[in-house]
């Protein structure tokens, strides 16, 4: 059986049911049937928290509940139901129940700040000047890098973070169906004129940037039946052939990703450096100077193209203008003097002049000048990688010992290098080991890959479009530059960027009808890590300032609000009016008065303490002595009644007992008691 209970409720208009005041709880009841004593036992099932609107009679009302926010309650039917604007229970109160709803307030505030302290912001609202679909691209955004790549639409996402009161323009309802958005996005100008923006911006502050670049694919699915991707491709109609390749276009500098287009086909060859170097130049007007490529791209016609001969490039005048480079991974096969060098170096490998550490690993490294490199002059850079070398060997030989014992002394030797072996090809004239370094540099468009497939999502694809595919990718490439922001703040905690957005996620905040945001008390963990991260967390933040934050790239400096300080000493008003500042001697002397008045009640308290414990102390002391006593009393009664039972005992034996005399010949003879035996 179960009951609203009110506390302290204080009606404003009691035919209607208004209350200005007081708080309720649903109550359960039960009789206890544990005694027979007739008693009812009571627990709260909920809080309700406070009363805005209460009918006694039908035991039902609105109320604000720290739980679930602005609801109505039928005791009748012990249901919920949401309170719409113009709910007439509610007018009396001020309250919109779309302002007072909790919402998720840490991850999503953690990566706004990054997007403006990072400048991404501005370049956005540069990119989209209309303020409608700017806020349309911003949530799409937000959701790609911050829903840590939980299933959940945008729309929803959006609707249950702090983010659903600043983006007013737009109707949340059409985010988790926006197949137009992407189509949008998917159009040429939309992204060049992005990547324009975004490359003019980084330049500010490097001038170099997009200068030298690491190329890099990634096959987009080819499993997805009808995939309307795949006509782009002219090669064929089966196998890997008719796969169409995403190539993304990197700063070396900072990893920054700085274009990206498609290539139809499988294959890796010049074409498809040439086609990302004249995209470039006619959108961007970037002139690539440096490529990192992987075994795949390297063909003869690649080296024809980049080759020490050619490297260095001259004006009319003789003047140099520039130098362009390539690093190739050698492949292992005909046309290329693999075997040759390995046989130049396979007496040298163990040499530890030639040594050197990256990381955790010793690499052995020599540059060979060849010509031979597909009839081409290349600088051929020869590498092993001890560890890695012997790691593998040596399971090798742990897992197959019937093969390394039939190999010949030659099979043994090549098998024992040939997991850590490997040849650089570039027409760059430099040291082996900071060519390896800039060769290991490649790595990040290999993470950025696993980022957009694992974390944004990007692959499977799930459009049906040209245009909303396209969209779709550009969407997540602006989601992996405020990913790699945010990122890098995570590394400096020293956390995953997951767990961090998990964590951050528990701050949440209710927006009052004074239009400033409550946010709810940050964890001590969250706290030092916003004061690490440098950015500013506090318990209110107004409306004006986040809009601020988002609209016009303006970081708030301080908190938006500050609470009514109580009356000082010398004031001559109460409340918040005019107060006379204080002087350094009496602000001094106020906090001896605060520590003196917080040293006497520690004492008191202390003294308090220690006078209960003694007084428990000498209670359980005499409790325990007047146990001891009657348990004494008890084992001498005990003792007593025993001594008495005894003696009765020996008495009623001796008054059995009767004298026996022996006669001359030894027999017995019965001696009668009253005979005198004188």
């Amino acid at each position: 059986m179960a009951s609203i209970k009110t506390q302290k409720l204080v009606y404003c208009d009691k035919e209607k049911g208004y209350c200005s005041s007081g708080s309720a709880s649903i109550i359960g009841s039960a009789y206890d049937t544990s005694v027979n004593s007739g008693h009812c036992r009571h627990w709260v099932i909920e809080s309700l928290g406070k009363v805005i609107q209460y009918d006694e009679n039908n035991r039902c009302g609105v109320f604000l509940s720290p739980l679930r926010g602005l609801v109505s309650y039928d005791l009748g039917t012990d249901q919920f139901d949401e309170v719409s604007v113009d709910d007439p229970r509610i007018q009396h109160s001020g309250l919109v129940p779309s302002l007072i709803s909790h919402t998720t307030f840490g991850n999503v505030y953690f990566a706004l700040y990054q997007m403006v302290k990072s400048g991404l912001m501005g370049v956005l609202h540069q990119s989209f000047p209309d303020q409608t679909f700017f806020e349309r691209v911003l949530s799409h955004v937000i959701h790609s890098a911050v829903s840590n790549s939980e299933r959940i639409q945008c729309g929803d996402f959006i609707l249950h973070s702090f983010l659903s009161h600043i983006v007013k323009d737009l109707p949340l309802g059409t985010l988790n169906c926006d197949s137009s958005y992407f189509s949008k996005m998917g159009e040429h100008e939309i992204k060049l004129t992005f990547f324009r923006n975004y490359i003019a911006f980084m330049r500010k502050t490097n001038p170099n940037f997009g200068r030298g670049c690491y190329v890099d694919s990634t096959p987009l699915p080819n499993d997805v039946e009808n995939n309307p991707f795949n006509y782009f491709s002219n090669h064929g109609t089966d196998g890997n052939v008719s796969q169409t390749r995403m190539v993304l276009i990197l700063d070396e500098e900072t990893g920054k990703p700085i274009w990206y287009t498609f290539v139809p086909g499988n294959v890796l060859d010049l074409h498809t450096i040439s086609t990302v170097e004249k995209e470039l130049d006619v959108n961007l007007n970037i002139e690539v100077d440096s490529l990192v490529l992987d075994a795949g791209y390297a063909h003869q016609s690649l080296f024809e193209r980049y080759n020490i001969d050619n490297s260095k490039i001259y004006d009319n005048l003789g003047n140099l203008i520039r130098e362009r480079s390539v690093i190739v991974r050698m492949p292992e096969k005909n046309g290329y003097p693999y075997g040759d060098l390995y046989q130049l170096t396979k007496d040298l490998l163990h040499d530890v002049q030639y040594d050197f550490c990256r990381g955790n690993h010793t690499y052995f490294g020599m540059r060979f000048e060849r010509e031979d490199v597909c009839n081409c002059h290349e600088y051929c850079y020869v590498y092993l990688d001890r560890d890695r070398a012997l790691s593998l060997n040596g399971h090798f030989m742990r897992e197959h010992p019937d093969e390394w014992n039939a190999m010949t002394p030659e099979e043994k030797n090549w098998a024992a290098v040939k997991d850590g072996f490997f040849i650089l090809v570039s027409c760059k004239e430099t040291t082996p080991a900071l060519l390896l370094d800039e060769y290991f540099g490649r790595t990040r468009i290999e993470s950025l890959f696993k980022t957009l497939k694992e974390y944004l999502a990007i692959l499977p694809l799930r459009k049906w479009s040209v245009p909303a595919i396209k969209g779709k990718i550009l969407n997540d490439i602006m989601a992996l530059l405020v990913f790699q922001e945010c990122q890098s703040q995570a590394a400096q905690l020293g956390k995953e960027l997951s767990k961090l957005f998990v964590d951050l996620s528990v701050l949440e905040c209710m927006l009052d009808k004074e239009n400033i945001f409550q946010i709810s008390t940050p964890p001590k963990q969250i706290r030092e890590a916003f004061i690490k991260m440098d950015i500013p967390l506090y318990g209110h933040i107004s409306l004006d300032d986040i809009n601020k934050l988002v609209y016009e790239c303006v970081m708030p400096a301080r908190p938006s609000i500050t609470k009514p300080m109580g009356r000082r000493p010398g004031s001559t008003k109460k409340g918040n009016s005019l107060r006379v500042p204080l002087s350094k001697e009496q602000k001094e002397a106020a906090k001896l008065a605060r520590e003196e008045e917080k040293r006497k009640k520690r004492e008191e308290e202390k003294a308090a303490k220690k006078a209960a414990k003694l007084a428990l102390r000498e209670e359980e002391k005499k409790r325990k002595a007047e146990a001891k006593e009657q348990e004494k009393l008890e084992r001498q009664k005990e003792r007593a009644a025993e001594k008495e039972k005894t003696d009765a005992e020996r008495k009623a034996q001796a008054a059995q007992r009767i004298p026996v005399r022996t006669g001359r010949r030894g027999r017995p003879r019965l001696v009668n008691p009253d005979q005198n035996t004188k």
